[in-house]
C-alpha cells in the first residue's frame, strides 16, 4: 500500500479477490500452525504431569489468546490496506475492543461457551478485507 507497492500486485493477471485472500490465508495458516505447535507442546507437557482433563482445560484457556492474535492480525491487515483514515481508525477500534476482551483474566476455561461466537466473526472480518483493496483499486481515497 505504501509507495504504490500494493498497486503493482493488483495489475497481475489474477483477480484482486484471490490475490488478497491468498495473502491473508497464508498469514492465517501460519498463525494457525504456530498455535497448533504450541497446543501440541502444551498437551504433551500436561499429559506428562496431570490428568487428561487438565490438558483439555489448558487448551480451552489458551484458545481465547489464539483468537485475539487472529483478530489482531486481521485488524492490522485492514489498517494497512485501507486508504481512508476514518476506516483505519475503525479497524484500530475494533482490535482495541475485541482483543482486550479475549485477553482478560478469567477462570480457566471460562471463555469456552463464547468461543464459537468469537470465532464466527473471523471469516466476516477476513472477507471484509476485500473492500480496502477495491477502494484502492478504484482510487476511493480521501
Amino acid at each position: 500500500m505504501r509507495d504504490e507497492r500494493f498497486r503493482i500486485s493488483l495489475h497481475l493477471p489474477c483477480g484482486m479477490a484471490p490475490l488478497i485472500l491468498a495473502h491473508l490465508l497464508f498469514g492465517l495458516l501460519f498463525l494457525t500452525l504456530l498455535y497448533g505447535l504450541d497446543a501440541l507442546v502444551l498437551v504433551l507437557l500436561c499429559h506428562s504431569a496431570f490428568p487428561p482433563e487438565a490438558a483439555r482445560l489448558a487448551l480451552l484457556t489458551t484458545a481465547p489468546w489464539f483468537l485475539a492474535g487472529l483478530y489482531a492480525y486481521l485488524c492490522l491487515a485492514f489498517c494497512l490496506l485501507e486508504p481512508q483514515r476514518k476506516a483505519r481508525l475503525l479497524g484500530v477500534m475494533l482490535a482495541a475492543g475485541i482483543c482486550p476482551l479475549l485477553l482478560a483474566r478469567a477462570a480457566p476455561g471460562a471463555f469456552a461457551p463464547s468461543l464459537p461466537f468469537f470465532a464466527a466473526g473471523l471469516p466476516v472480518l477476513a472477507t471484509g478485507l476485500l473492500l480496502p483493496a477495491l477502494n484502492y483499486r478504484h482510487r476511493r481515497i480521501e
